[in-house]
């Protein structure tokens, strides 16, 4: 397999051109924060004001003025109630670029946008390179390495590891349940996954089962290791284990972004159902509701009752592009959500007007802007999951073909090594372990493994998202 190949060529070309075509700062005003509009906390002059504390005329020589001038080292307090006007501004990129999380957001949509114009290229040119070379399809792909699939890899960590960092902001949260949220979803979807091992493969079939049995048999033929594999004895408890781990993680993961959806299609379809737009709500009924028509596709009984092996298209190709269409419809109704968001402080001054007591003007301004702040953290919670379902469909769809593995050992590597001084014996060793593991990580396993991701996180993310829905239906 060769290693520099045109994909590689495709991968450089694709970033090159992005970049110098300034693709990559438009992409978070194109794709999110195009035509959004926030409330502007008012200022503390407009707060005392309204609470009736304007300043006087100054006199410094009577002690009893002093107090009016309010030093800036003196808190000031108003009403809780006070009657006060948020006034809509438009959304402006310069605003955009000093919040929190902004720079992160940028190069997850870069890199994202890199990775799905790269991989696009890269199929529709292995396409036409068999219908003119009038070989059998796939062919050219198992003859060339995909660093496409690269990109695919890096895009998802790059979103494991935002969305951590947004779990660590928990960590300095005290008195308050977010964290332990956190710890009880991975525990709780940990157990729920060991426990779905158990289940019968008629109730869900992702074919993990089979991927441990060949990954145990094919473990025992490597030479090398065998005896160690027949100690191991590698159980389905065991892959059990890591599964639960694998699944956990990915819950803790997506909890808050769940949970943050919830909400957010709360206050969107409250307000389309105040302005009567029955397109919209059909459109936020689906993005809400969708992961459960999707989840029922990894149900055997799926494909028995609607699907014909007949069929031109393949059932595992239709199930991939339902669960991409999902995801378009999903990003279809992410700026009506994410407006949603910046429509939160209407709620805050409306929940303030009912509480007595009086308010530190700072608290009372930095409660109005706290949604503002933390508007490109909230696009991350929303488009990372969606990225990694991109991004693992990808994967899934390219899993069992030789494209996906790096390149094994071949006579250029053999000259290489004999160049550094390596013994011809011991590099031959070296290329026989190297070439047995790989044939571990055969297509089964590693299909088996992404198809499982991108149903958990469709699962997990509706699951958390439908419990944020009925816990504030209860509250309202």
């Amino acid at each position: 397999m060769a290693l520099i190949s045109i994909s590689f060529a495709i991968s450089l070309l694709t970033y090159h051109l992005l970049q110098k075509l300034r693709i990559y700062d438009k992409l978070p005003g194109w794709v999110v924060l195009r035509n959004l509009q926030f409330y502007m906390p008012p200022s503390k002059e407009e707060l005392k004001l309204a609470a009736g504390m304007g300043d006087g005329p100054k006199n410094k020589g009577n002690r009893k003025n002093r107090r009016v001038e309010f030093s800036d080292n003196e808190r000031l307090l108003i009403p809780k109630a006070v009657d006060v006007d948020l006034r809509k501004h438009d959304f402006q990129m310069d605003i955009a670029s000093a919040l929190k999380f902004y720079v992160e957001l940028k190069w997850l949509l870069s890199v994202a946008s890199t990775a799905m114009v790269a991989y696009m290229i890269t199929e529709l040119y292995y396409y036409a390179k068999d219908k003119a070379l009038g070989v059998p399809v796939n062919t050219t792909r198992q003859m060339e390495t995909n660093f496409s699939l690269l990109w695919c890899i890096v895009t998802v960590f790059l979103a494991v590891f935002l969305l951590l960092n947004i779990v660590q902001i928990y960590y300095s949260i005290k008195d308050h349940g977010e964290l332990y949220t956190v710890i009880l979803a991975g525990i709780v979807g940990a157990f729920f996954a060991i426990g779905m091992l158990v289940l019968n493969d008629r109730a869900l079939d992702f074919g993990l089962k089979d991927a441990h049995r060949n990954f145990t048999e094919q473990l025992q033929k490597i030479p090398a290791i065998s005896e160690f594999a027949r100690t191991v004895n590698f159980t389905l408890f065991a892959f059990g284990l890591f599964v639960g781990t694998l699944s956990g993680f990915t819950t803790a993961l997506v909890a808050f972004p769940g949970i943050r959806f919830g909400k957010m299609f709360r206050d969107a379809r409250d307000n389309a159902v105040a302005q009567q737009d029955q397109i919209s709500i059909l459109l936020y009924t689906m993005s809400f509701g969708f992961p459960t028509l999707l989840c029922l596709l990894w149900m055997p009984a799926a494909k028995e009752h609607f699907f014909r092996e007949n069929n031109y298209i393949s059932f595992e190709t239709t199930r991939i592009l339902l669960v991409l269409l999902g995801v378009a419809v999903r990003l279809a109704s992410m700026r009506p959500f994410i407006q949603s968001h910046l429509d939160i402080p209407r709620k805050i001054l409306h929940a303030l007007k009912k509480e007595p007591g009086r308010m530190d003007v700072d608290e009372f301004r930095k409660s109005l802007g706290f949604p503002l702040r933390y508007t490109c953290v909230t696009v991350v919670q929303y488009i990372a999951p969606l990225i990694m379902i991109i991004m693992l469909c990808f994967l899934y769809m390219s899993a069992d073909l030789e494209s996906f593995f790096p390149v094994r050992g071949n006579a250029a590597q053999g000259k290489l090594l004999g160049y550094l001084g390596i013994p011809a014996d011991y590099a031959a060793t070296v290329f026989e372990i190297h070439n047995s593991v790989w044939t571990l990580f055969t297509g089964a396993l590693l299909k088996s493994v992404f198809g499982y991701l991108i149903w958990w996180i469709l699962f997990s993310h509706f699951a958390f998202s439908t419990f944020s829905f009925f816990i504030l239906a209860n509250q309202q």
